[in-house]
């Protein structure tokens, strides 16, 4: 899905990787994730990417074999007019979130296993005044 798109593209991996995967290292950069809990491992990646000027992130869960080319330009189209973009989930998560400013407060001290995830990320969006979105759901 994201292969082809005209942009930059980094694989976090949880732990070590020797490059035997599917992702073709002449596309995609590959990186170890850091920190202790799944938030502060997203976090850390985001500020590795807006560290490099990024002006806009998209953060995209593995297991999103639903998701297409076209669909990730309609979110970063969206994304003009808002702060935030959020996927949601039918498990009242996210399988999306796109950015076009650094918010490593979406998602430290989250439950991620909590049916309410969603619910709490778009409260935080709220309580910091930004513009978000809801995309579609594709599960």
């Amino acid at each position: 899905m994201t292969k082809k798109l005209n942009c930059n593209k980094t694989i976090y991996y949880s732990s070590h990787n020797d490059n035997i995967d599917l992702w073709d290292t002449m596309i995609y950069s590959k990186s170890l994730q850091q920190g202790n809990t799944k938030g502060e491992s997203l976090a850390d990646a985001d500020t590795k990417v807006f560290a490099l000027e990024k002006k806009r992130v998209i953060t995209i869960g593995t297991d999103c074999i639903d998701l297409e080319s076209y669909m990730i330009k309609e979110v970063f189209a969206v994304l003009e007019s808002n702060d935030v973009v959020l996927g949601p989930s039918k498990t009242g998560g996210y399988y999306l979130l796109v950015k076009g400013r650094f918010l490593p407060t979406l998602f430290t001290e989250k439950d991620w296993e909590s049916e309410n995830l969603l619910m709490d990320a778009t409260l935080g969006v709220k309580n910091l005044d930004f513009k978000y979105y809801l995309s579609k759901n594709i599960e």
